[in-house]
């Protein structure tokens, strides 16, 4: 992401090998200020979201692509 790109909100990410979810939020940390995670909900299965640091997104317009896999996705931490 590096910063340069909007990540929008209810956008489809994908993973290396399939797909994540929907984007549903974003977290900023208010001291520097600067996006630090985003929040993907697989299918609307709320319980299920996951926090996703910025260093594994790459955005463009209308699309967010997570560089890890499935597996490495859902062992993310809970959101």
């Amino acid at each position: 992401m590096e910063g340069t790109e909007p990540v929008t909100i209810g956008a489809h990410a994908t993973c290396t090998d399939g797909p994540a979810g929907e984007v549903i939020r974003v977290v900023v940390d208010p001291v520097v200020p600067a996006v630090t995670h985003i929040v993907v909900e697989p299918h609307h299965q709320h319980v299920l979201s996951r926090l996703v640091p910025v260093r594994l997104v790459d955005a463009t317009p209308g699309e967010v692509k997570l560089r890890c896999t499935v597996a490495e996705f859902e062992a993310l931490a809970v959101a």
